[in-house]
């Protein structure tokens, strides 16, 4: 029987693949687990890092619908609604479980909820020589000028912490570049490692009229995660795992 997820659950399963390649997997094995379209996406990469992580990433999301399930996987799908957003459906009815997916150098995340609005974004805490210019086209004006107040060691910190969770909401929301990154202010991040609730006035007022919860944390040295959720109080719960030529492995 496959484990529970209560409605204030969120799983988030990490997936590092720094080690691992596509050529783990023969073509038939690769046929098998990409569908018609999948697999049409597949052949349009040309980095091999690119195709790994696709792989990787449909392997994850597998893995995931078999352990909380139970589905035959080969009767499920994730079918994008009008914004883009991939929801499950087995023979043609909706699951009760939801998905948040992000990738970034050599990591996949995946955000699992009982809730239809579930964002996740991470990223890798990697130098980037133009970050200082990111910042006006991710900040708004009162995050820039707290950014340049900050301590030169606190600001890369503050940059991602701000985007991933900005990146986080907007994928909970499903409404894509339609929220600009610059319409939401993280000024007040409470300590990493902590949920904290954040009020719509703080969240771009006209995009949503409810509170939101949010976590912000390291789940693995070197990255930075943002989660997000209209849920009043979340249980957020971070699962390592590992890849085992196309056997994905919890580490708890």
């Amino acid at each position: 029987m496959a484990p529970r997820l209560h409605k204030n659950n969120i799983d988030v399963w990490l997936l590092p693949i720094s080690d691992w390649s596509v050529e783990a997997l023969n073509d038939n094995a690769i046929n098998q687990l990409l569908s018609e379209k999948e697999h049409a996406r597949f052949q349009r990469f040309k980095p091999e890092s690119k195709k790994a992580e696709f792989v990787a990433s449909r392997l994850l999301l597998r893995h995931i619908l078999k352990t909380y399930t139970d589905c035959d996987t080969t009767h499920t799908e994730a079918i994008p609604d009008d914004m883009g957003r991939p929801f499950w459906f087995k023979d043609g009815a909706p699951l009760d479980l939801f998905f948040s997916l992000s990738h970034t150098k050599e990591m996949i995340c995946c955000a699992v909820s009982r809730q239809r609005e579930i964002g996740c974004d991470v990223e890798s805490l990697q130098p980037r020589k133009y970050e200082v210019d990111l910042t006006e086209r991710v900040f708004s004006k009162k995050e820039q000028q707290f950014y340049k107040d900050l301590p030169a060691l606190s600001r890369s910190e503050f940059f991602y912490r701000s985007w991933t969770l900005k990146e986080a909401f907007i994928k909970a929301m499903g409404q894509g570049l339609r929220i600009p990154l610059t319409s939401l202010s993280f000024t007040y991040l409470a300590e990493k490692e902590t949920t904290f609730k954040v009020s719509p006035k703080h969240l771009g007022d006209k995009w949503t009229t409810t509170a939101y919860t949010f976590k912000s944390c390291v789940p693995s040295p070197g990255y930075c995660l943002g989660v997000a959720t209209p849920l009043n109080y979340a249980d957020i719960n971070i699962i390592q795992a590992q890849l085992n030529g196309e056997i994905v492995c919890s580490l708890q």
